[in-house]
């Protein structure tokens, strides 16, 4: 462990052990927010896979009534499901 000769003013914990090792401060940063933005996102690629899945199956065709509200409807459903991940992830970080 660093041993400093001023007080840490900053009210951040010391880092310690194997999985800080190496990595700056700046850096874990942009890895955290890297893994919390791919994290938030998972809800809104799996809903672009379904539909996906749903066209290539055959079960989604062109002639399926209100197809284009269902597709709004998912990906709609797939985007706020990301974003309030995002939000609930980014909150807990606080």
């Amino acid at each position: 462990m660093l041993q400093r000769d001023w007080p840490d003013r900053t009210g951040r914990p010391e880092l310690t052990g194997w999985y800080h090792a190496g990595m700056s401060t700046t850096r874990q940063s942009w890895f955290r927010k890297a893994v919390l933005l791919a994290v938030a996102a998972i809800p809104w690629i799996l809903a672009m896979y379904l539909f996906h899945w749903l066209d290539v199956s055959g079960t989604w065709t062109t002639e399926t009534p209100h197809r284009g509200k269902m597709s709004v409807a998912l990906l709609g459903a797939g985007m706020v499901v990301s974003f309030l991940l995002h939000a609930w992830l980014a909150g807990r970080e606080r």
